[in-house]
């Protein structure tokens, strides 16, 4: 009955806000949670939480004529009850301004207790309670003006010492509310103090994240990315000197499950990545790319979802481009679809950062060429998220995007040219036609010399080949016919010098003919005489 009469008051403070109670209230409905919340020492979950629901509700609206109420029920060498202590977590989160003005007397109470913590429920219980208000008082740093600040180091650096001692144990609950702690709690050590235990600190993960559990692990992953970043600002040669080390440990937790595009759930050890690659971008990229190439499908794709994030900064240098794109297309062939999604989202990032025409460039262009011409896969569903298809009309945006990049248009253009008498890119030419004939224009408005350069170039095939590859493609008059049509008239004058001036009347009006069709069926007699009239 208490229980249920809690939580109906709770449900009311809720509907009606807490703000409307007048200060006798406000301080009798405070009285009453806490007595209740701390009324059993026994674990009453249900209970508890309602009476501590309250009193959180209640001094969020009135905290500076209630939270003395609270504070009184922690007395110096007696622990408090661990309803309270999640009560005070609670506040902490909920009044980070407020609280601040309490932070000191709050640490005060709770550091010296720390040592009386024998079982493992108050064990967990003040690692939680401090690590939130750590967090609390970071929050609080960031807005209040620096010299207004209170110097809590010395009871953080405390709480850390007493609670290290308690690792490693059997107790999970106890090693996941101490490492939960850390994170927030190393920004405030010492520089010597975090030297010292940066490697331990990673390292009493390890027994959580071989238990199988999802629930908490964005949680941890947050708190692990905090020592990481601590270890950038205080720690930088200890953290270099253990690299690999901190960088397997978090890798192999992205890869553990990871499924594209869940790379969200990952947010806070993909941001440590980006991090270290920042102060030590050859050796981050080394250990990426060379996992980028691992046999195991998972590594590939956490790997993958790295590279993407970190060739998306600004801070890689032209040198380390160069280095990345060659290493990166010795990795292309994977037959995973999955694999390949991911590939062609780092080529098109590549793009977008300036990383077109150095070397290794002509080596991805034509992989990206070989995934255009993919065809349908017949054993897979059609709603298979990572079918053939999808992978086909990924590369084509890739190459889309490519064809955009002013820098390299000669580049795409002689290289997209041999292409067309490439077998294996057979199924793209529709595809190659349409870029050609943007690359075309922007090409002849430079005043470039097509026919001169198609000599130099030494294209493999001869005109007749191209001739007839074109004429193909022409054929399929609803799959890329316009585009090969388009393509065989601005090549014409590499055909034969005569031809451009005989298919002047010819091509355009049979091209239009097509592209004003938009998709309906085209009479087959009509196109076929058209295109016989051409040849």
């Amino acid at each position: 009955h208490r229980t249920a009469v809690l939580q109906a008051v709770e449900r009311l403070l809720c509907e009606t806000g807490a703000a409307l109670l007048d200060e006798p209230l406000a301080k009798s409905t405070v009285s009453v949670g806490l007595k209740e919340m701390t009324m059993s020492p026994n674990w009453l979950p249900n209970w508890q939480q309602a009476g501590s629901n309250i009193v959180v509700s209640v001094v969020r609206d009135h905290y500076h004529t209630t939270m003395d109420m609270v504070l009184s029920y922690i007395q110096p060498g007696e622990l408090p009850h661990h309803a309270l202590l999640q009560a005070v977590s609670d506040i902490s989160c909920n009044c980070i301004l407020e609280i601040a003005t309490d932070m000191g007397k709050i640490l005060e109470l709770l550091v010296p207790l720390l040592p009386l913590a024998k079982n493992k429920k108050m064990k967990a219980m003040i690692p939680f309670v401090l690590g939130s208000l750590c967090e609390s008082w970071t929050q609080y740093q960031s807005q209040a003006p620096a010299d207004n600040i209170l110097d809590v180091s010395q009871h953080f650096n405390s709480s850390y010492d007493i609670m290290s001692s308690w690792l490693p144990t059997t107790d999970l609950m106890v090693t996941e509310a101490v490492v939960l702690a850390f994170g927030p709690m190393c920004r405030f050590l010492s520089r010597d103090t975090l030297q010292s235990n940066l490697l331990g600190m990673v390292y009493a993960f390890l027994p959580l994240y071989a238990v199988e559990s999802d629930t908490r692990h964005q949680i941890m992953e947050k708190s692990l990315s905090l020592i990481v970043e601590a270890g950038l600002q205080k720690a930088r040669q200890v953290l270099y000197c253990h690299l690999n080390y901190v960088m397997i440990v978090m890798h192999s937790e992205i890869c553990k499950s990871f499924d594209p595009p869940e790379d969200e759930r990952y947010i806070y050890l993909i941001q440590s990545f980006i991090d270290l690659a920042k102060i030590f971008p050859q050796k981050v990229l080394e250990f990426v790319l060379d996992l980028v190439d691992s046999p195991v499908e998972q590594n590939q794709l956490g790997s993958l979802t790295l590279l993407f994030n970190i060739v998306h900064q600004d801070y890689v240098s032209k040198h380390l481009k160069e280095y990345v794109l060659k290493s990166f297309t010795e990795t292309l062939g994977n037959p995973s679809n999955k694999v390949k999604c991911l590939q062609s989202k780092v080529l098109m990032e590549m793009e977008k950062r300036g990383y077109l025409g150095l070397e290794g460039t002509v080596v991805a262009l034509q992989y990206i060429v070989k995934n255009c011409a993919l065809a349908d896969d017949i054993t897979k569903s059609s709603r298979d998220h990572f079918n053939n298809s999808t992978v086909r009309h990924s590369f084509e945006a890739v190459l889309c995007c490519w064809c955009t990049d002013d820098t390299v248009t000669e580049m795409l253009w002689s290289n997209l040219l041999k292409f067309i008498s490439w077998r294996i890119c057979s199924d793209a030419l529709p595809v190659l036609c349409k870029h050609l004939n943007v690359l075309y224009s922007r090409l002849t408005e430079k005043g470039y010399s097509l026919i001169s350069n198609f000599e130099e170039m030494g294209y493999p095939a001869s005109p007749d080949n191209m001739l007839i590859r074109l004429l193909l493609g022409a054929s399929q008059s609803l799959r890329g016919g316009h585009e090969c049509l388009t393509l065989l008239h601005s090549l014409s004058p590499i055909i034969h010098p005569r031809l451009h001036s005989v298919w002047e009347h010819l091509i355009p009006p049979l091209a239009s003919y097509v592209s004003e069709s938009q998709g309906e069926e085209i009479l087959l007699e009509q196109w076929q005489e058209g295109l016989y009239v051409v040849c």
